[in-house]
């Protein structure tokens, strides 16, 4: 990979629309000093998310930006580091918590966000890193991209981010007894991305990034970059897309990417992009980034100050100052590759008999049982040897021909058939489950969940029917992450997923359907953009003229974001 890059790098400036003269060098002094207002702030408002889900923004991005600055030698607060990577990673500790997948939410934008800092917060590859990250692999849709419910421009929405995320998830957290499959799905992965043509700088920048953390060619790199270049504006600076200002947040990532993509820092684009950001820096370290949210509906959890300036800009404007300060740090050598890490990567409790339900052969699972495993052995949480197997078929037939119970339940009410739906391609192991008698209708579950929205979640349609065809409830609603109340219809729709929303409707669902505040799945696509499934509900029939609690009509949400 390092070779690549610095292939990359013997490119001229005149090759990406540039100025053939290299542009003057700006002194690391003025970046360090800049660079350390930076961090003071981001130090004081990083531990300040008081939601239970993790924040790219709060959370993820600073962790990153200021490990990225642990690298070059940069002072930050070692103490405070530590205590908000403890705090923000703690999931990372609980295998019951990864197994069951609890938090479940929008696993290559959520938890590839989480595996991205626990990288950066020097965290080794573990039992509960892998779970995540076979996970986030196992959602990739068949042409090779991932997908997102969310649709909050310009870091939540696009699935150009998702399946770069994706990608770098896989590379850094996938165990090595799946490695054959990781380079399968980063193959597929590079020949979706090399197709797509962006327009905003958010995808511009991480279609840049997803090539390189999967090792693409150096002329795929190029080209990606040199797209990049030309979206340069004359001051220096990018904006989210032609029609939209320059801002710091897409300045910062896309000189990130082009150095990733090995473009080197004294080339005129990256110290013209440079300069902007140091030119425009506030007094107090950050920088102002409007936010492009303008909806009265709950598209985020409910707004509180976190100590960030700007008011109701402050979540954009934290992580447009966390991608300055990265894009700040790239013009600055690495002086401590691997500093000491801010967090441990034990995971407390594990044992041989789990790493072997989830990533060994059915093989070595036969032999642990042949040598007087309990096929019933669980976790203190109920967490059973046949929910840590749920993903694999052939795993769950020689356990309940072993005599595991199919009904065992752990203390969140979650049971195998419930782990098993997480997982696309789950049909065969819900058919074993329901023939052993497990019901198709989940009890009392935490945060509600059950088989059915879990499904809908994966984009699996096939266990979709089969748990219908079994008298599973269509419209049970899951409380994501605690917080979110989902219905399958939304969660669908939300994704695009046209598939699912098709099977859903064919099996009766109701189009009308509406949350607690009176907005349909129409409403909800039309306000986050997804057209797929925008289109599908109107030609099924979806009203466009029902208000909602806020007297909107679907129609009326169409200026609920900026979008460009």
């Amino acid at each position: 990979m390092r070779t690549t890059l610095l292939m990359i790098a013997t490119l001229t400036t005149s090759l990406f629309g540039a100025p053939k003269k290299e542009a003057a060098l700006i002194p690391a002094t003025e970046i360090r000093a800049a660079a350390a207002k930076s961090i003071e702030l981001l130090e004081k408002v990083h531990g300040q998310w008081k939601q239970d889900c993790i924040s790219c923004h709060h959370q993820t991005l600073p962790m990153m930006a200021i490990a990225s600055a642990r690298q070059r030698g940069v002072a930050v607060n070692e103490t405070i580091g530590q205590a908000h990577a403890k705090h923000a990673l703690r999931s990372f500790g609980a295998v019951d918590f990864a197994v069951q997948a609890n938090f479940i939410i929008d696993p290559a934008l959520s938890d590839g966000s989480a595996l991205f800092a626990a990288h950066a917060a020097g965290m080794a590859p573990n039992l509960t890193t892998a779970i995540y990250a076979r996970r986030i692999a196992n959602y990739q849709q068949p042409d090779g991209h991932w997908t997102t419910f969310d649709g909050r421009p310009p870091h939540s929405y696009s699935t150009v981010t998702t399946t770069a995320m994706a990608i770098r998830s896989m590379a850094l957290y996938m165990p090595s007894q799946l490695s054959a499959e990781r380079q399968e799905r980063t193959r597929k992965a590079v020949e979706w991305l090399a197709v797509q043509r962006p327009r905003a700088t958010e995808e511009l920048a991480f279609r840049v990034l997803g090539l390189v953390w999967a090792g693409a060619s150096a002329e795929m790199i190029r080209n990606a970059a040199a797209d990049v270049v030309l979206a340069q504006r004359t001051d220096g600076a990018w904006g989210a897309s032609p029609a939209l200002p320059v801002d710091a947040y897409s300045t910062g990532q896309a000189l990130y990417a082009l150095r990733l993509a090995g473009i080197p820092a004294k080339q005129a684009p990256f110290q013209r992009g440079l300069q902007w950001l140091l030119t425009t820096q506030k007094a107090d370290g950050s920088w102002h980034v409007k936010s492009r949210m303008h909806t009265p509906a709950p598209i985020s959890p409910p707004y509180y100050e976190t100590g960030f300036p700007y008011g109701k800009d402050q979540i954009i404007s934290c992580a447009g100052t966390s991608w300055a300060l990265m894009a700040m740090m790239e013009a600055l050598p690495v002086t401590v590759p691997a500093p000491t890490p801010w967090v441990s990567s034990e995971v407390p409790g594990t044992a041989t008999w789990m790493t072997t339900a989830l990533f060994g052969s059915t093989a070595d699972l036969a032999k642990l049982l042949d040598e007087k495993l309990d096929p019933n052995t669980a976790t203190p949480a109920g967490t059973s040897l046949l929910m840590f197997a749920a993903h694999d078929p052939a795993k769950v037939a020689l356990l309940l021909e072993r005599g595991a119970n199919p009904l065992a339940m752990a203390k969140s009410g979650y049971n195998a058939l419930t782990v098993a739906s997480v997982y696309r391609g789950s049909a065969p192991v819900v058919k074993m489950l329901l023939a052993k008698g497990v019901p198709a209708a989940a009890g009392k579950t935490q945060f509600n969940a059950s088989p059915m929205f879990l499904a809908a979640l994966a984009g699996d349609t096939e266990s979709v029917k089969v748990l219908a065809a079994a008298g599973a409830p269509l419209a049970r609603r899951m409380l994501m992450v605690g917080m979110i109340e989902t219905s399958p219809l939304q969660m669908a729709t939300l994704q695009n997923d046209t598939a699912m929303v098709k099977t859903l409707l064919d099996l009766g669902y109701d189009l009308e359907e509406k949350d607690r505040n009176g907005m349909t799945a129409l409403a909800w696509t039309i306000l986050q953009g997804k057209t797929a499934t925008r289109d599908l509900l109107i030609a099924r029939g979806a009203s466009q003229t029902g208000k909602d609690s806020f007297g909107l009509t679907p129609l009326d949400h169409v200026n609920g974001m900026t979008r460009d």
